[in-house]
C-alpha cells in the first residue's frame, strides 16, 4: 500500500507534466523519449482498436489526463475512466466532460461485472505489486468476448531501468522518481494471462535501445536520433530474439465468450 500511494502522489505531482508532454505528442511524437514511447503505443493499440466498430464501451484504467480517452471519444466510443489521481482527473475531466470518472485503481475497479467491450491500460501495470489481482478485475469488468489492451515494463529493456530502478527505489536521485516499480518477461506475462483465464493472447514488443539517457544529456539529439531510428526500430524491436530487450510491451488478451 506504501508503494501505491508513493506513485498516486508522485502523478499528482506531475499531472501538470503530463499535459504538456501530450500537447507535444500532438505537435512532435519526436519531441523526446517519453513522446516517442507514446507513439509506439498509440500504433499498436490503434492497430487492434481500428478493427474494433463504436459504439462499444472502452474503459481506460489509469486514463492520466484524459488524452486518449478524448481519442477514442471522438471516435464514437462510448467511454468511462479511472485514475487514483486526483490531479491526474481533474485534466482528464476538464478535456472530457462529457465523460464519466472515477477515482479509482485497477486493483478495485467500481464497475459492474460484464459492463466494457475494451480495457485500457497504458504504463499503469509497472506500479502494481499484485498483477493477479489486478487482471482478475480486469477480467471481472470485461465481458465475455471482450478485449483489454495492456502495457508492461520489459524486466531486460535495452534502456536498462529495472537496473537503475532497484537504486532509485531506494535512494531519491535528481530528476528521478523515488518509487519502486514492477518489470516483466515475456515468459511471465504469458503465465499471468493463462492464469488469470485469458485467451488469444498476444504481446507486440516495441521500442529497441537506450534512448532515455541520450535524451536527458541532450534532448533535441535524442529526437533527431529517434526520428532516423524508426524504421529500424520497427524491424528488429519485435524479432524473437530481440523482443525481451525492447523497452515496452503491449498485451492483447480476450475474455472467453459466453
Amino acid at each position: 500500500m506504501h508503494e501505491k500511494h508513493e506513485a498516486v502522489l508522485i502523478h499528482d505531482q506531475l499531472a501538470g507534466l503530463f499535459a504538456e508532454r501530450y500537447l507535444r505528442y500532438k505537435n512532435d511524437p519526436y519531441w523526446d523519449a517519453f513522446t516517442y514511447s507514446r507513439r509506439k503505443i498509440n500504433q499498436v493499440l490503434h492497430g487492434y482498436l481500428c478493427y474494433a466498430r463504436a459504439p462499444l464501451r472502452v474503459l481506460d484504467v489509469g486514463c492520466g489526463t484524459g488524452h486518449f480517452l478524448k481519442e477514442l471519444w471522438e471516435r464514437g466510443f462510448a467511454c468511462s475512466g479511472c485514475d487514483p489521481s486526483d490531479k491526474m482527473l481533474t485534466y482528464a475531466r476538464g478535456l472530457n466532460p462529457s465523460i464519466g470518472f472515477e477515482n479509482a485503481g485497477i486493483e478495485h475497479l467500481p464497475y459492474k461485472s460484464d459492463s466494457f467491450d475494451i480495457i485500457i491500460a497504458i504504463e499503469v501495470m509497472r506500479y502494481i505489486r499484485d498483477v493477479d489481482r489486478a487482471l482478475s478485475e480486469v477480467h471481472r469488468v470485461l465481458k465475455p468476448g471482450g478485449l483489454c489492451l495492456v502495457t508492461y515494463a520489459p524486466k531486460f529493456s535495452t534502456s536498462l531501468y529495472p537496473l537503475l530502478n532497484i537504486l532509485t527505489s531506494r535512494v531519491q536521485l535528481r530528476k528521478l522518481s523515488k518509487v519502486k516499480q514492477y518489470f516483466h518477461s515475456i515468459g511471465e506475462l504469458g503465465r499471468l494471462y493463462k492464469r488469470g483465464g485469458f485467451i488469444d493472447m498476444r504481446i507486440d514488443a516495441r521500442f529497441w535501445g537506450p534512448f532515455i539517457y541520450v535524451d536527458r544529456l541532450y534532448r533535441p539529439l535524442a529526437s533527431r536520433m529517434l526520428r532516423a531510428w524508426e524504421p529500424i526500430d520497427d524491424r528488429i524491436s519485435d524479432l524473437p530474439l530481440l523482443r525481451n530487450l525492447s523497452n515496452l510491451f503491449v498485451v492483447a488478451a480476450r475474455k472467453p465468450g459466453s
